[in-house]
């Protein structure tokens, strides 16, 4: 008994533990352990345009970061239309959203900004009193 204590005592103890070996998943809900960030939308929006105009001066955001923009226009009752610049919009009122999806979706989070647009009619006097 004396010399399993003396032994013990003066020497190094290697401990070995059995490992799995083989190919592991994460299941739904699983969160993986590195932080993405969220990018800034910089929008220069004309609030205000008139009926016939394209959205080419409405659908101009960016990002400062690699990826896609899809825009959507929700009417006053709640229909959602996809926009692009070539799109013109009738008089009314509409909320305008960009979404933003990154090109490296690893690192950074999609974003969504959204800003109130007004289409005003045209102004058809000045055409009445030119062609009476």
């Amino acid at each position: 008994m004396r010399i399993a204590r003396k032994f013990f005592r003066n020497s190094l103890l290697t401990l070995v533990l059995p490992i799995a070996i083989g190919s592991y998943s994460m299941g739904q809900g699983a969160t993986t352990p590195h932080k993405t960030k969220t990018p800034t939308i910089s929008w220069s929006l004309d609030a205000t345009i008139t009926d016939g105009a394209t959205l080419a001066s409405v659908v101009n955001a960016s990002a400062g970061i690699a990826g896609s923009f899809v825009y959507t226009a929700e009417t006053a009752d709640g229909k959602t239309i996809a926009v692009s610049a070539d799109t013109v919009l009738p008089a009314g009122e509409y909320t305008i959203t960009a979404n933003f999806t990154p090109a490296g979706a690893k690192n950074y989070h999609p974003v969504t900004a959204t800003a109130p647009l007004t289409v005003n009619a045209k102004d058809n006097t000045t055409l009445a009193r030119l062609h009476p």
